[in-house]
């Protein structure tokens, strides 16, 4: 019993860990080499895979911890919480019933978060209030999805490896 708190606990720990990696790369790092447009998304993508690899209760905390995060990176600040909260819950309890827990369902839903969310706030927060026209939803929108799949295994991988590592199933995480 000792043993299975433990690996829930450093299991947890290595999800903080890759959450401050990821979001520290999507802020710092990123913006430096790419395109402000077409800077990968990182944080949707830990979401999507913790959901697919752990279940719905630990994509919901993911999804609610990416969201945050990211709130705090753009300013928006219920909008990413919320989404990616509902997202990760969504996933979380789909995925087992139609996917098996592999790196390419985990990069599907990681695409399909991003390309939802971004599609939601790219029409409640700037198409409908008229600051841009139709058009600008695929020269940014649907780039900026494309460009962070493209980039997933690097983000889907290591999450991967800690489920490999964590072969047991716990009940905190089912």
């Amino acid at each position: 019993m000792v043993s299975v708190r433990r690996e829930i606990v450093v299991k947890t720990l290595y999800y903080i860990l890759l959450l401050f990696i990821f979001a520290g790369l999507e802020t710092a790092v990123f913006p430096r080499f790419f395109n402000l447009r077409h800077t990968p998304l990182l944080l949707p993508f830990l979401c999507a895979a913790v959901a697919v690899y752990d279940g719905e209760v630990p994509g919901l905390l993911a999804g609610f911890f990416a969201g945050f995060f990211m709130d705090g990176f753009t300013g928006v600040f219920p909008y990413y919480t919320i989404m990616l909260l509902v997202a990760g819950g969504v996933i979380g309890a789909g995925s087992p019933h139609y996917f098996r827990k592999r790196i390419p369902p985990a990069m599907l839903w990681g695409a399909g978060t991003i390309l939802v969310v971004e599609m939601l706030r790219f029409f409640i927060f700037i198409y409908l209030p008229g600051v841009a026209g139709l058009s600008e939803a695929f020269t940014v929108v649907l780039p900026r999805a494309f460009f962070s799949l493209l980039f997933s295994p690097l983000w889907v991988g290591p999450i991967f490896w800690i489920r490999r590592f964590f072969r047991r199933e716990q009940r905190f995480y089912r």
